[in-house]
């Protein structure tokens, strides 16, 4: 285990070292905030009935958090740390760098964090706690590395991550995570971007052993990981290591092709390839057709040959007249499948401004599923906006013990910042059908 602690301490070492190291002429600017989230903790009356029910004094449970982004500009090198720590203890340490070899840019990353988990406490209520033995582990390597030439954009992103890391936002079955069950593997997936004279735009994106799925850690996502396939000595094109050890796998996972910008006659099309080893060839295509500046009409279609071919169709029409915008989607051309209205207006009075959103959102079997309002207000360094929203749910049941749907309260937000360079403060709470359910405290400031 102590062999895992190692690199923690050894880049905690460096940033420090890094950080004494800044000339006067170096650049250093980034941001520090303080999260403090407070939950209501569920309560019984105890008494003749024993009742589950909201309570007005109840008590809470606390999130806190200490989050930290440092930009370090040495000689055209930016140098990005980015820290977290809460309650749990440390949670991620991401060393990033950006710098430039001519035409090329390089940007290294590592990541250094501690296994959490998703699960649910005594109180019945979601939380996250942390794996054992709880130890900082390094996660991932990342290498992007992007070369433009002539108008034609290459970027490379190789990947070395432990493919076994727990994700934070779900449950994890083993009870113990030591550095003994990590397992790495090796990803890459390389982009190809290329535009020609008339404004067509063609993108080529390759995967082997790596999926475009994010990967995340306590606080830090980022799309790209790892096949856990390529760990394993089944499968694949097997490579012999140069000096022994088990045998590496490198699969083919997908190929993506999209082409946009076409236009023809005021139609402007785009087309998408995917191919994947498991799940066969997908095309999609779709069209868009402006029609005397109020409306887009769409079409889309896809084709996949995955368990013989299939193919769907859809048409839809957009109506944007400022402050309204209603889109319709169709199921082929004619069976009308959901339905939307928006709404957004702006109004300066002297030195406040006043915004204006409200949607309706009507889905085929089932009417109206939701509504939502809101009004922010902003004057100088204070701002403030309050949303309500409605939606489908069960309103009551018939006769026949079948239940009855309508709309219903489903979330109420009220958000408030006040940003007294270089210093900002937030305060934020959303109310629910049992009343509070989070209260959130930001505070920080911008250097």
């Amino acid at each position: 285990m102590a062999r895992w602690r190692t690199p923690v301490v050894l880049a905690l070492l460096c940033v420090s070292l890094g950080l004494a190291a800044v000339p006067a002429a170096g650049q250093v600017h980034g941001s520090s905030r303080l999260d403090i989230y407070a939950f209501p903790i569920p309560c019984t009356v105890i008494d003749i009935f024993k009742l589950d029910t909201p309570c007005e004094r109840t008590l809470l449970s606390f999130d806190i958090e200490s989050i930290t982004n440092l930009n370090i500009t040495i000689s055209g090198m930016v140098v990005t740390i980015d820290s977290a720590i809460g309650i749990a203890g440390p949670e991620h340490l991401i060393i990033q760098e950006i710098f430039n070899l001519g035409a090329v840019t390089i940007h290294p990353e590592m990541w250094f964090a501690t296994p959490f988990e998703t699960v649910l406490d005594a109180n019945s209520q979601p939380n996250v706690v942390v794996i054992p033995p709880g130890e900082p582990l390094f996660v991932k390597k990342r290498l992007t590395t992007i070369l433009n030439i002539a108008g034609i954009t290459l970027t490379n992103l190789a990947m070395f991550e432990d493919v076994n890391f727990p994700n934070p936002g779900a449950d994890f079955g083993p009870l113990i995570y030591p550095a003994q069950s990590q397992s790495f593997g090796f990803g890459d997936i390389v982009t190809l971007t290329g535009q020609t004279v008339s404004g067509i735009t063609i993108t080529s994106t390759t995967g082997f052993c790596a999926t475009l799925a994010a990967n995340t850690v306590k606080k830090h996502s980022a799309p790209g990981s790892v096949n856990p396939a390529c760990t394993a000595t089944l499968g694949g094109i097997l490579v012999e290591p140069i000096e022994g050890g088990a045998k590496t796998p490198i699969l083919f996972d997908f190929e993506n092709i999209s082409i946009g910008g076409l236009s023809v006659g005021g139609v402007s099309a785009g087309a998408s390839l995917n191919f994947r080893p498991l799940t066969g060839l997908q095309f999609g295509t779709s069209l868009n057709y402006p029609f005397m500046n109020i409306a887009t009409l769409a079409f889309s279609f896809s084709y996949s040959a995955m368990g013989g071919i299939t193919a769907d169709d859809a048409f839809a029409i957009t109506l944007a007249s400022a402050p309204l915008n209603i889109s319709l989607s169709f199921a082929g051309l004619f069976e009308l499948s959901s339905a939307n209205l928006s709404f957004s207006n702006t109004q300066t009075l002297g030195g406040l401004r006043v915004s204006f959103t409200g949607s309706a959102s009507v889905i085929k079997d089932q009417g109206l599923s939701s509504v939502t309002a809101g009004v922010a207000l902003t004057s100088g360094t204070f701002s403030a906006n309050q949303s309500v929203a409605f939606t489908r749910q069960v309103v009551g049941f018939d006769p026949m013990g079948d239940p009855i749907f309508g709309l219903g309260f489903s979330r109420l937000g009220v958000n408030i910042s006040l940003r007294l360079s270089p210093a900002t403060f937030t305060l934020s709470a959303t109310f629910g059908k049992g009343g509070l359910s989070q209260l959130g405290i930001i505070t920080g400031f911008v250097f």
